[in-house]
């Protein structure tokens, strides 16, 4: 179909805990959050929970992890759990679970090598592809952390908060031991200060960006020179960042202000095209709250919630091709209440993540 009209989809939704026969659908519901609408065609498949999905990772085309859990009101009860793909994420299987926290966020270096964030003072490593997990303790408190990222094989970063302030913790060993990078900065424990911090991309060797900031105090924390300095700077006064992905000089940056099923919610999307150094809010038709993107090639993805926490219509989910100068939602019949994280899983592969152990597939 040509581009200029209406985008083809294939969607595949996962519906944890349910066994489905294969129910093609093809939709065109129309759009209630203002812009345009994206045709697609999908079909149900099974996996083994019904647990929040908080994030997914993609070491290749094949071998993909999602890790997430339960909250309850006594921390001692959350349970955490992981989940693995070998085939490209069609099917999924439980590898490990454990209960007195759950897990937030997960990168792979490789097939076999992955690390996983949790709501304690420790995350999960394993070095065998998921048969163990090794804990490794990061503070001497708990705190959450937000997202765990690596530059290269030996050097990592975990970012979060704790109260109201942003956590960041550093490893140069593969993750087997992490320091603190305020310990010998005075001047970046004074820029964490009321910013929590949310997530960490690497533009290049030396590029670093953070997202981050309060609900009403969006930043960017940037470093060029491989952490050894930083600067920080106000994105929005309405929103806090939440998310930020770029490939060399070009990249993108979104946030929201947390509120939830009100007149003034809101959700923002900025755009880079210098490595960073500045952003500029780009109108998409759309102000949904907005959590999560990922960004490959000319094609974004990005995920979040529906106007009002509206659970009669399907979770906001919403693509550019053109490298964010169009967009369009994602139509499907997928009520999930919010989605919590997307990425690319090939230059046409993508899914995305959320509550109640929702996930789903989209071919471009």
């Amino acid at each position: 179909m040509n581009k200029k009209t209406i985008l083809q989809l294939v969607l595949i939704p996962l519906l944890f805990g349910a066994c489905s026969s294969d129910n093609s659908i093809e939709t065109d519901n129309g759009d209630t959050d203002g812009g345009t609408s994206t045709s697609i065609v999908g079909a149900t498949i099974a996996t083994n929970t019904n647990k929040e999905l908080n994030a997914v990772y993609f070491a290749n085309e094949t071998v993909g992890y999602i890790v997430g859990g339960d909250v309850t009101l006594n921390a001692a009860n959350d349970t955490a759990i992981i989940l693995k793909t070998t085939d490209g994420g069609v099917t999924w299987n439980s590898i490990y679970s454990d209960t007195g926290f759950y897990a937030i966020s997960v990168y792979a270096a490789s097939p076999t090598v992955a690390y996983v964030t949790t709501t304690a003072n420790f995350i999960l490593k394993t070095i065998d592809g998921g048969t163990t997990w090794e804990r490794i303790e990061i503070a001497t408190d708990d705190f959450f952390m937000s997202h765990i990222n690596f530059s290269n094989t030996n050097t990592g970063y975990i970012v979060g908060s704790k109260n109201a302030n942003g956590v960041l913790y550093k490893t140069i060993d593969a993750g087997n031991t992490w320091v603190d990078a305020t310990e010998s900065d005075t001047v970046l424990s004074g820029l964490l200060i009321d910013n929590q911090l949310t997530s960490i991309e690497f533009s290049s060797t030396n590029t670093i960006l953070i997202s981050g900031g309060l609900w009403n105090n969006g930043t960017i924390l940037r470093s060029t020179d491989a952490g050894d300095t930083w600067n920080k700077n106000t994105i929005s006064g309405n929103i806090k960042t939440t998310d930020v992905n770029i490939v060399g000089s070009l990249g993108f940056l979104v946030g929201n202000n947390g509120v939830i099923n009100g007149s003034s919610e809101l959700g923002e999307l900025y755009k880079t095209i210098d490595n960073g150094e500045t952003w500029n809010l780009v109108d998409t038709d759309f102000n949904n709250r907005i959590s999560r993107l990922s960004y490959k090639g000319e094609a974004i993805c990005i995920v979040g919630r529906n106007k009002a926490n509206d659970l009669s219509n399907p979770e906001f989910l919403m693509l550019s091709k053109d490298n964010g100068n169009t967009w369009s939602r994602v139509e499907h019949d997928f009520v999930v209440a919010g989605w919590n994280d997307v990425t690319f899983i090939s230059e046409t592969k993508i899914i995305a993540v959320g509550y109640n152990g929702r996930s789903v597939l989209i071919e471009l």
